[in-house]
């Protein structure tokens, strides 16, 4: 791999570390679109996913006061069965069909929370599984494990410091367990291993400059800030052949 494009690969991961520190999520809605504009699917979404441990842990460090155990718990028991199924899914279908089909239910969620904004669900447990189930199947196919679990929580009016605090604790367990799942299929690759090290300088950057802009966010901000990442995300997929 040249020079370039590792250079490429740290800005990208870089930005999407710095939103990722903010908001708790949108590390794979920024990387995987623009990843692979030059990197094969097969070897982008494991990237994806890889590179962003390094960068979990540091936020779980950080976040880890805050989380609510039950509430994380909750979304994992319905997300691991779906992450199963969404793996088998990039190893055997095509990527592009299965993104396009993503990319337009997430525009469609985001737009109608966004119009048409309804009382927070009642059920919030069961809810919250079935969200994370949705959010494996995405996980395993495109890296994009976020949308579910973030239309939830702004549908419900979560605290959105708590909220992401429990995003960090979740999608750190989520992705370790997509990450091992991809190693077992035979998808997590020699050379993707080698670009998620090289990844490392962007990746330090992208979080200390989020920690410097955290304090500044508020949840007026936080919630357009996620929402314009979730139909960011779409617009981008619906556009990768």
């Amino acid at each position: 791999m040249d020079y370039q494009t590792i250079l490429l690969i740290n800005a990208i991961v870089g930005i999407a570390s710095c939103l990722t520190s903010l908001t708790g999520f949108g590390y794979a809605l920024v990387g995987t679109p623009f990843l692979v504009l030059f990197l094969p699917p097969k070897i982008a979404v494991p990237l994806v996913l890889f590179s962003s441990l390094p960068l979990s842990a540091m936020l779980t460090w950080e976040a880890y006061r805050d989380m609510s155990p039950g509430r994380i718990g909750g979304w994992l028991a319905g997300a691991l069965g779906g992450c199963a199924i969404g793996v088998y899914g990039l190893a055997n279908y095509p990527e592009s069909i299965m993104k396009q089909v993503i990319a337009g239910f997430t525009l469609v969620g985001a737009v109608s929370l966004w119009l048409k904004p309804s009382k927070p669900f009642q059920r919030e447990g069961l809810v919250g599984s079935l969200a994370g189930f949705l959010s494996g199947i995405l996980g395993g196919a495109s890296g994009m494990s976020g949308p579910p679990i973030v239309l939830l929580g702004l549908k419900q009016g979560w605290d959105y410091r708590k909220f992401r605090a429990d995003m960090i604790g979740y999608f750190t367990l989520l992705h370790t367990s997509i990450v091992i799942l991809f190693g077992n299929v035979g998808i997590l690759s020699r050379e993707t291993l080698i670009l998620g090290v090289s990844a490392l300088p962007g990746l330090s950057l992208g979080y200390l400059l989020g920690l410097v802009l955290k304090p500044r966010v508020s949840q007026v901000h936080f919630r357009i800030l996620t929402i314009a990442l979730v139909c960011f995300g779409g617009v981008l997929a619906l556009l990768w052949h």
